[in-house]
């Protein structure tokens, strides 16, 4: 898929959680997602089930599930869908997980509970898409050796950016100064409105 098709990515959302799962719906659909490019399972095995019968684009996982858990799926998406880009948000960030995640091919991984900005960011970086204009705190990191985009890590209150090939690891940057940006805009309104 190209980059500027992003808005036709058929995207499947797996997490036991129905209200995360609803959350990530919405800021999906604010980015352009129709409705009908959107599923959703509950479960690793309902979405093993879905990836039988339909082929996806993106792919946004939880870790922590009951029976088959997200870095098993992630396993399957890499063995049977291979072009699917995967975005991994879970409350479990442990480095080993986390590195682990990294080399079966993640392009981002996002800490629970997120801000919607933060994972249209992530989107964003997966799909190669530029937004610099629409999001001033939104930066591509690549690497200084390879040249190889940089996986990026958030961990709710800081950020690393590593290379998918180990050659190096930016962070932990404090979350604060990634986001300052938008936190002034907000600052701004506020004071507009008084």
């Amino acid at each position: 898929m190209e980059s500027g098709d992003y808005k036709k990515a058929k995207v499947l959302i797996v997490d036991d959680s129905s209200f995360s799962r609803g959350l990530i719906h919405k800021t999906l659909h604010e980015l352009g997602i129709a409705n009908p490019q959107i599923e959703q399972a509950g479960s690793g095995e309902e979405a093993i089930d879905k990836m039988k019968k339909t082929k996806f684009d993106l792919f946004v996982l939880d870790i922590v599930m009951s029976g088959i858990d997200g870095v098993a799926v992630l396993r399957e998406v890499k063995n049977t869908q291979s072009g699917a880009k995967v975005i991994m948000c879970s409350g479990s960030n442990a480095n080993e997980v986390v590195d682990e995640l990294i080399e079966l091919g993640i392009e981002a991984f996002i800490s629970k509970p997120f801000k919607a900005t933060i994972f249209k960011n992530a989107f964003y970086r997966a799909f190669g898409i530029a937004k610099e204009e629409e999001m001033p705190d939104y930066w591509l990191a690549k690497c200084h050796k390879c040249d190889q985009q940089m996986i990026e890590v958030n961990a709710i209150h800081t950020v690393d950016f590593v290379c998918p090939n180990k050659c190096m690891r930016i962070g932990p940057l404090p979350a604060a100064l990634i986001q300052q940006a938008e936190l002034d805009a907000d600052y701004e309104k506020a004071k507009q409105k008084k």
